[in-house]
This record gives C-alpha cells, structure tokens and sequence, in this order.
C-alpha cells in the first residue's frame, strides 16, 4: 500500500537561494493496522511558464507490526510554517533530481513570506493601437478604490490584482515622451509602458496569465525570468573553517591569456561600460575618481551615471556600494538599525566585475580596459535569511533586470556587461517570445548597436540566457591551463556544491547545431579563481572561495579571488571596450558574416589564439580567447604594410537650445543620449562623410543626421614621433535648471537640463569638479599644447579651444576656424577661472581629395589628402581603408604607394 502526501513547495535550482534553516516538526497521521507499506512524497510547484509541476522526490517503505503508534514523525525543515526533508531523505531522492534543488516544502495555508521574498507579480505590456486603453489608463484602474465596474481591458479583476506600477519608475518626459509618443512602437515605447501588477499570495498566475493572454490589448504577459548571478551568492550556512586555497602567489592570468598588456601599448581605451550589477565598493581606491579631498585618483567609476534600483518597489537612490545599508525583503529576522535597514552580510560581486572590466591601471589589480568608464546599476536587494540565520544576504531583484539594461541604454552606454543569467526554457528565448521585457530591453540596446555580452554560466550544461540570445556575446569560462573550467572532469565528486553541478564548470554547447549560431559559445575568458578587486573585510560565497579573505591570510584588503562566468564576461567586456574605443563607429555586428567586413564581435571571432592558428569554432571553447593585441591592431589596420598608430573620429556637436547646452562626444550612443534627453540635443556642424545617420530602430522616426566640425584622435599614442604628445579629453557635466531661476512649473522651464564640456588637464578636471562638474569619460585625444607655434602643430590641425558663455551657464568647445563665430556668440570667458582656454590641436572637417575621408584621417593614418587613390590603382582610400568601418585593404601598396604617407608633401611648409 502507499501512503502519498503532496505538499505545495518553493522550487529553486541553485543553492546560492535556498533561504530556509534546519529543523524538525513533527505531524500526527492515522493509525495504519499491520503490513508493508510505502510512504511516497510528491511536491508540487510552479514552474517557469506558470504551470504547475508535480514530482515524487521520495519514496520511504517502512513495515507497520503489532499496535501501530499514534504518531508517524515526517522529517523536516524550517520553522513550524514549514515540512521539508532532512539531508537524510534528500539524499535518497538526489539521483533522481538533477540539478540540484533546494526544497522548501509548504504546508497549506501557511506563509513562507518570513524566509523568502518571491514577489507574486506579472509583466504586463498593453498594445497601443489607436482606441486601446494607455498604459496610463491600466495602472490608475488598478491602482484606485474602489474600481470602476468595467476595466479598461476584460478580464483585467482576474486573480483579484492588488495594485500596479510601472517598469520604468523613472518616467519619460518633454522631447523624449513626444518622441515616444510618435514611435509607439518602438522597443523603447514598449518598455516604457510595461507595468508590474501585483496579486495576493497564493493566486495561481498560471490562470491569469492565460487569461489576459486571450485579450487582444496584451501584447505579453508573462512572470519576471528568474535570473541569478553567474557567481553564487551564499546564504549564512555552516560553511566554515575550510582551508586556505592551495594556490601560488594569485596573478591576473587572465590578462596574460588576453594579451593585454601588448593591447594597452597600443590602445588603452575609454568607452562607457555598463554593469547591471550587485554594486560595488564605491569608495575603492582602485575605483573612485577622486579623493574624499577632490584629488583625481585615476578610477573609472562613473557615479553620475549610476543608480541602486534593486530594492524596488519600496526604495532607490544613487548610492550603489555593495553594503549600503538598505531595506530587507522578506522578514524581519535579521538584525535592522533605527531607520529600518540591515547590512548586508555578503558583498564583492560587482566589485570584482568592475575590476576586471576597468580598475585602475595604477594599482596592483587591473582591468582589461585601462580607461573604460563604470556605470553600475544595481540590481539586488537585500533578504533576511530564515531564523535561526540572521544573515542578509543579495538577492537577484528579477523584475529590474530589464529597466536597468533599458536606463543604461539610454544613458549611452557603448558596451552592457551582464554576469548573470539563467537556463530558458528554449534554445531562443526571445524568438519565441519576442515581446518579454528582457528581449524588449536587448531590442533596444541594439537598436542603438550596443555591444552586449554576458555570462555563458556555471553549471556545465547548455548556455544560459542572455548569453543564448544572438545580439549578445556569450562569454564561456576556461582556467589557466586554457581549456574549459571544469572542477570535476566527468564526475561530480570534486564540484563546489557536493553532488551537484551548480558552480562546478563553465557552461557551453553542449549539441551545437551548425545553422543555429544563437546557442553556441562565442569567446571564453579566465574563470577559475581569477584575482580581482573585491568588496574589503567582506566576502560575496566562501564555497567557491570567493571574496576578499581569499586566497588566504594576507591578501585581503580589496583584493581577492572569485570563480566563475561572471568573471569571464567582464573581461570580454572590457576588451570589447578597447575595440570600441579605437574605432567608435564600428557596429558589433555578428561573429561570422557572410558579406561585408562586420564589426567587433567579427574582429574578436577572427583574432582569438585559435582562429589565428586555424583551429575552428568548437562547442566548449568556441571561437577561442581573444588576442586583444591582434584585435586591436586589425581595429587600427595597416598602411603601406604596416600597423598605424591611430585614427581619427568625429566628435560630434550637440546643441540644445531648451537647455542652452553644447555638448561634444566621440560615442554615437552618447550622442544618442543627448537627441533622447528632456530637452533634447540636435545635431550642429558639417555632416560626417561617409556616417550618414546615428543608429536607431528599423520603423522609428531617425534621429538627427551626424555632424561634426572637429575630429580627434582615438588612441593615446602620437601618430607621428616629430609631433606634440597626446592628452585625453575629458568629458565633465552639471546638472542646472534653464533659463536660471526659472520656475520648474512655468514652461519652458528645463529641470533637468546639464552643461556638458571637456577639460585636458587633471588640474582642470578638479577645479571643475570642486565647481559642482561631475567627471564622465574620456572623449578622445588631441595633441598637447606646443611651441613654437605654428611650425610644431602636426599637418592640417588647427588649436581646438573651449570658453564659456556666463550668461548661458554654457561652456562650448570649437575649433580656431570657428572662433570668431563662436567669440561673437558670447563664447569668450575662461573655466575654470584661469585656466588656459586652449584645449589642444585637432583636425578640422575639410576634405580636400573628396574621398570621403576628411584631411586629418588621412594624414594620422598615411594616405595622400589631396589624392582620392593615394597609390593610384583604381581602388580608392576610402573604399580601402574607410574612417567609419574597418578596412578592407591597404591604401598604399600599389605602384603609386611613393604618395603614401600623405604628410611628406607638407615637408617643406606649404600647405
């Protein structure tokens, strides 16, 4: 006979989240008469899709002899709201459960809320055809009381909602909202009008969702995905006392893998890098940008362009430390001070991702990017663990994930990294469900030719979602022996987590399929216990051995190690933001083209060890680990069968006149940022030869053609030994509300409005900081200041100067041609006060040839300015070796290569 007992559970596949404490309770059964017996216990749970899942997880036979007992103990865990199994039973059931589970098995009618949060919430995305109800109209309905007797889409009372909000809780106003509203839709449209609706605890969103799913106004409905970190978090169990790693001195062998070093001898980079993260120590040495007294410490941390949105719905700010105290989430087990908010017991993630993408180059750690610059999102908040633990630990805050990617998008990020992910149910999650926020959310970062990439993950199976998606990269972990992390080789006996994969490998394809490129490995990097910055006296999971108490006594301090595919995407991210830096124009294209010569993930594919030795594609590693220094130099490309040095690109001009702003930028993401502000930006200057539009969304109204009337340099190095050395750009901003003293509710009042500018000098950037500017990033390089002038300014650049317009709270930045232009626009005072208005010398717009490439790129590269085909054999300069993509030839080996480089027939003077 069985005995069978079916308890609700909470079902969770990695051990970084099970949430619940040991303990036994008992429970009284009937009294069975005599005989043999099995006891069979099913749990049953809701799965991804809504649907409810039922799985025996045990099957216990036990015999019944003479006078049976009163009481039949049920092994358990937890506090008396919860029956779980023991380890015991656990055990007996694992072979049958893969991978492994954390079972929190829920006796009905009991609440759990005092162990997990597991918001009980659906995504939602109203269509907006003419006569559909606004997202507006939605949210107020669900959120008034007493409700209208007829809702504004059928069926919308089903499941009792107890309330809705917004996604994107930041919402779009002045010139961004128009725009939005023009272009409904748009991926970025769509996001804005995704809404959170709640429901009691124990609704079955499984019916709701198939519900609302019928109604023609829903474009989607789903449950947040469920993504974790690609590095576990570790909830407070009894895991202590291991020994220290058995490991030599720890060094970054993956930047050795990576070629890193020989890369930065050519090209450091700058790019803006977004990090959708746990946070990070905002207050690294290795990462602030300035002292608690405003000296410029050189970190790439960008604090003006993050923000905590993790603990939402309840809180956000603009703090993003990785142990700022914080509300908790479900429970008040954990101890909380006077204002309600507990420290988190567990920090270093994102530190340790920020490290490897950009530390500073000037400390023991550093990044792959030497410059890049750091915006961080955070994405978790803090849950107090079950009693008796008193631990608070992160928690991945799902539902955010997508608004983070959208608000880094719009800030003008040129590279998104994401150490996270999950196992989706399909190869292609977002081919099958193209309308899910998160697919909405890459939509939009690649409308905008964001290069994405992201964690393949850490259980030795298929790659996770978003890693599977084919606009993102999908970076796969390998160790120092170069090939795939693997603890266990074929066993589980070595893993992390005994008996389970969880933390045990990198994830890979496992069945590549040759027409289907989206779930295949596309780049591997350093995963295995890899040295980075971590979070310091904290650590972020002792299993794996991951914070700054490891490798052992003596390494602490913010410094550590950490294992796993999150570390592998950072580091790819950070070279990634090398290639965007040497070339901003280069779209990331695919890893493989069929026409044409694609863009940086064609140039990663093509310049990993294994392609340049002709190894092919394979489903562990698959293109291989890059050579950064290779990708590098087919970024730059060759002349006259040599690498150049550097390149020039256009720093675009905006303008806005609601904000009465000039700002300048080399990113087309940023520029993007600027035509998408309140008050937004247009383009000012001549038109950029051969970029005739900023990247936007197929069907969408397109944004400003490009202009610019300066160009700059895109490398740190000097072109040419005989001229001036180079100096960066920095690119400062304040925020301001314009006309001044304006009153915010009086159009045209702008509240949000900024003054961007650029500062060339450390000095500079600290009085203007001190000022009330906050520090962005690098905008490219101009050469430095010279004497005697005009004879030490390279050939065909003029003296690039910012002043500044006292009435308009404006700076601007110009070129010596436009001076007087600029000078009688009220362009004349110094900032900071004193400080020399003379930036350096850049390159002005002329094409004299009318190749399409303007006279600057042509004399930093070494084609002829005045000659169209500077080697005179019918394939042109700008067809050979284009400003805008990359090259596809050398301009200078044909029998007229004698013109090449252009600037010897300057040598004499004239011009």
């Amino acid at each position: 006979m069985t005995i069978k007992a079916v308890v609700p559970s909470i079902h969770q596949t990695n051990i970084a989240f099970c949430l619940f404490g040991n303990g036994v309770a008992r429970y009284q059964t009937r009294a069975f008469p005599p005989g043999a017996y099995t006891f069979q216990i099913d749990r049953t749970y809701t799965g991804f899709l809504g649907n409810q899942i039922v799985e025996t997880i045990a099957a216990i036979p036990f015999t019944v002899t003479g006078s049976p007992p009163q009481e039949v103990p049920i092994p358990a865990l937890g506090a008396p709201a919860l029956a779980l199994l023991t380890l015991g039973l656990f055990l007996l059931s694992r072979k049958r459960l893969a991978p492994f589970l954390c079972l929190a098995l829920l006796l009905t009618g009991q609440d759990a809320s005092a162990q997990t949060y597991a918001p009980n919430v659906v995504q939602l995305l109203v269509r907006a055809d003419v006569g559909d109800p606004s997202s507006d109209d939605v949210l107020n309905y669900l959120n008034s009381s007493p409700r209208s007797p007829k809702p504004p889409i059928a069926n919308l009372d089903v499941g009792n909602p107890t309330g809705a909000r917004y996604l994107l809780q930041q919402r779009a106003e002045g010139d961004f909202l128009d725009y939005l509203n023009a272009n409904p839709q748009s991926s970025r449209a769509k996001l804005e009008r995704y809404l959170i609706v709640e429901y009691p605890t124990g609704t079955n969103l499984t019916t709701v969702i198939s519900t609302l799913s019928a109604e023609p106004q829903v474009l989607h409905i789903s449950k947040p995905l469920p993504i974790r970190f690609s590095s576990a978090v570790l909830i407070g169990y009894g895991f202590g006392g291991e020994p220290p790693l058995t490991l030599a001195t720890p060094d970054q062998y993956a930047r050795v893998q990576l070629n890193i070093d020989s890369a930065w001898a050519r090209a450091g980079g700058y790019a803006l890098v977004g990090l959708a993260d746990n946070g990070l120590a905002t207050t690294h040495p290795s990462l602030r940008q300035f002292s608690a007294t405003g000296q410029y410490l050189g970190g790439n941390f960008i604090p003006v362009a993050s923000y905590d949105i993790g603990s939402r719905p309840v809180a956000d700010d603009a703090n993003v430390d990785e142990a700022e105290p914080s509300v908790t989430f479900g429970g008040n087990g954990c101890p909380h001070d006077g204002n309600g908010h507990a420290v988190a017991s567990y920090a270093g993630h994102g530190t340790h991702v920020a490290g490897l993408v950009a530390a500073n180059s000037d400390g023991q750690i550093k990044g792959t990017c030497k410059n890049c610059g750091l915006a961080m999102f955070r994405v978790s908040r803090y849950v107090c663990a079950a009693p008796p633990v008193t631990d608070v630990f992160p928690d991945v805050n799902s539902e955010q994930i997508p608004a983070a990617l959208t608000y880094l998008t719009d800030l003008g990020v040129q590279v998104l990294n994401q150490s996270f992910g999950f196992q989706a149910p399909y190869t292609d999650l977002c081919y099958s469900a193209p309308q899910e926020a998160f697919c909405v959310a890459l939509a939009h970062a690649a409308s905008k030719q964001v290069m994405m990439v992201a964690a393949s993950g850490n259980w030795r199976q298929e790659i996770d979602f978003p890693a599977s998606d084919s606009r993102v990269v999908a970076a796969g972990g390998i160790q120092e022996s170069h090939t795939l992390w693997d603890e266990s080789p074929g066993t589980l006996t070595n893993c992390p987590q005994v008996g389970s994969n969880s933390e045990c490998g990198s994830n890979y394809a496992k069945a590549p399929d040759p027409s289907n490129e989206r779930a295949d490995q596309e780049l591997v990097a350093g995963s295995a216990r890899i040295w980075s910055l971590t979070y310091p006296n904290m650590t972020w999971n002792p299993i794996i051995k991951c914070g700054d108490n490891y490798p052992g006594p003596g390494y602490a301090g913010g410094q550590g190690l950490c294992t796993g595919t999150s570390m592998s995407s950072p580091e790819i991210s950070g070279v990634s933001g090398i290639l965007r830096s040497v070339n901003p124009l280069v779209a990331p294209s695919t890893p493989t083209v069929v026409s044409g010569q694609g863009g940086i993930r064609t140039v990663l594919a093509q310049n990993t060890y294994q392609a340049l030795a002709g190894i092919p594609k394979s489903n562990q590693l698959g293109f291989g680990y890059p050579n950064t220094e290779a990708a590098v130099k087919r970024m730059l490309g060759k002349v006259a069968g040599a690498a150049i040095k550097n390149r020039v690109t256009p720093l675009f001009r905006m303008k806005s006149t609601g904000a009465s702003d000039y700002a300048d930028t080399t990113s087309p993401q940023f520029a993007l940022a600027l035509r998408y502000a309140v008050a937004s930006y247009t383009s000012d200057g001549p038109t950029v030869p051969g970029y005739s539009a900023f990247p936007y969304e197929a069907g969408t109204t397109p944004p400003p053609i490009p202009k610019a009337a300066a160009y700059v340099l895109t490398t740190e190095y000097t072109p040419r030994a005989s001229y001036p050395p180079l100096r960066p750009l920095y690119m400062m901003s304040k925020g301001r509300v314009w006309p001044s003293g304006c009153n915010p509710d009086v159009p045209p009042c702008v509240v949000n409005a900024a003054d961007y500018t650029l500062m060339a000098t450390v000095s500079d950037v600290e009085q203007a900081h001190a000022g009330g500017y906050e520090l962005r990033t690098i905008q490219g390089y101009v050469y430095s200041p010279c004497s005697p002038e005009p004879s030490c300014i390279p050939p065909g650049a003029q003296k690039l100067w910012r002043a500044c317009k006292t009435a308009a709270s404006d700076c601007a930045v110009f070129l010596e041609s436009e001076r007087s232009t600029f000078e009688a626009n009220g362009y004349t005072s110094a900032y900071p006060a004193a400080s020399s208005k003379l930036l350096g010398y850049a390159y002005g717009s002329t094409d004299s040839d009318g190749d399409g490439l303007v006279d600057g790129f042509e004399h930093v590269v070494g084609t002829n300015p005045l000659m169209s085909d500077s080697d005179g054999i019918g394939f042109g300069d700008a067809m050979a070796f284009p400003m805008v993509g990359l090259q596809v030839s050398d301009p200078c080996l044909g029998a007229g290569s004698v013109n090449c480089p252009g600037e010897k027939i300057f040598a004499n003077g004239f011009q």
